[in-house]
């Protein structure tokens, strides 16, 4: 919820769900927006960048659900997403703790997201699971 506890994390993984996210414009407009060249992951990289200028904050009531599939482009796209992922880390890897940890998961992805594709399949749902239980606590 606090900016101290989404630093602790936040380079490990997105802890904003950006549908549902405010910010203010300037800043914004002042850091660049988002990077296009980061595949899926330019919303977490936007989210680090305006976190260096500023505090970050996630409300504790939900505004929106969502449901991730094997058809959708978190899915279909994670060869490109995980080389995304570990140009994110090591962007940040000076301005957030954790660093050993975050690029050690990013390059699992890598592994992870070159496996063939059914058994991603399968082992994407207890993943998911797995990292909302580590990083939301719930």
């Amino acid at each position: 919820e606090h900016d101290a506890d989404i630093r602790k994390v936040i380079l490990y993984a997105n802890p904003m769900a950006n549908s549902s996210t405010l910010f203010r414009r300037a800043v914004a407009e002042k850091l660049g927006y988002y990077d296009e060249s980061m595949l899926q992951f330019a919303d977490w990289d936007f989210w680090l960048k305006m976190g260096s200028e500023g505090k970050l904050y996630n409300s504790p009531e939900y505004f929106l659900a969502y449901r991730m599939w094997e058809g959708g482009m978190s899915f279909a796209k994670q060869k490109e997403a995980s080389q995304s992922g570990v140009r994110v880390v090591k962007r940040y890897k000076n301005k957030y703790p954790g660093y050993t940890f975050a690029i050690f998961s990013a390059y699992t992805y890598r592994i992870y997201a070159h496996l063939p594709g059914p058994i991603r399949k399968l082992a994407n749902p207890i993943l998911s699971r797995l990292k909302k239980i580590i990083f939301s606590g719930n």
